[in-house]
């Protein structure tokens, strides 16, 4: 899925931007166990999840650029995606749910986002993304038809989302990450909340599209099935 020429250049991208962040020894939080944990509290926007914002903005292309970038959030990323983007002189527009504590919501402002705070949790705020990225172009046939590999009806989308179960919503998801063009997809657990049908499909899916990705992922016989390479990450 991942070469580590893709690992090489995220790092070319990232080293003169990121802070050093240090991993600190802590002994006897886990008895028995070298326990580290990484201060990325200390990264800049405060969390490390700047790294894949930062690098998925900094790799569009000019025609995806100027187009801008849609993101849903409720905080780190968002601050994340809005750095990288004013960085990028890219437009961005964050969405937020109501709920998101005051600070986060400012912070990403500050960084240049255009910020629509949006419903009470983040699935609402997700919902409105989608909405959002489709008024700017999504390929609604593309949409429909990885939805159908996925056992996800036309039928479905007409009914009120709030109706969805968790796996429908992971769904619709899914398939909006595969209807952008990327270089490189990060998808973070997929399989919560899909049942085992819906894993299979997806599995398929993934198989024949081939699409350059990097997973984190705890089902083993899953990743055997797709992964060409892994990587495993030690403390430092």
């Amino acid at each position: 899925m991942i070469s580590m020429a893709m690992l090489h250049d995220a790092q070319r991208v990232l080293k003169p931007v990121i802070n050093r962040t240090p991993v600190i020894p802590t002994k006897g939080l886990v008895p028995g166990c070298a326990f580290y944990l990484k201060a990325d509290c200390l990264q800049k926007t405060g969390a490390f999840k700047l790294r894949g914002a930062y690098y998925k903005i900094a790799t569009l292309s000019d025609e995806e650029k100027e187009r801008g970038v849609i993101a849903c959030s409720a905080g780190n990323h968002a601050q994340g995606v809005a750095y990288a983007a004013q960085a990028a002189g890219v437009a961005a527009t964050i969405v937020m749910p109501t709920t998101t504590p005051l600070v986060k919501v400012n912070n990403t402002k500050d960084y240049g986002a255009n910020v629509v705070l949006h419903g009470e949790v983040f699935d609402d705020a997700a919902e409105l993304a989608a909405q959002l990225a489709e008024e700017q172009g999504l390929d609604r046939t593309q949409f429909f038809t990885v939805l159908r590999k996925l056992d996800f009806s036309r039928l479905m989308l007409e009914r009120d989302m709030t109706e969805y179960s968790a796996g429908q919503q992971k769904k619709l998801l899914l398939a909006a990450s595969l209807c952008q063009s990327a270089h490189l997809y990060v998808w973070d657990e997929p399989l919560n909340y899909i049942d085992v049908f819906s894993r299979m499909q997806l599995e398929e899916l993934l198989r024949a599209c081939r699409p350059a990705m990097l997973l984190v992922e705890h089902d083993q016989a899953f990743l055997e099935g797709l992964a060409d390479k892994r990587v495993k990450l030690v403390p430092a």
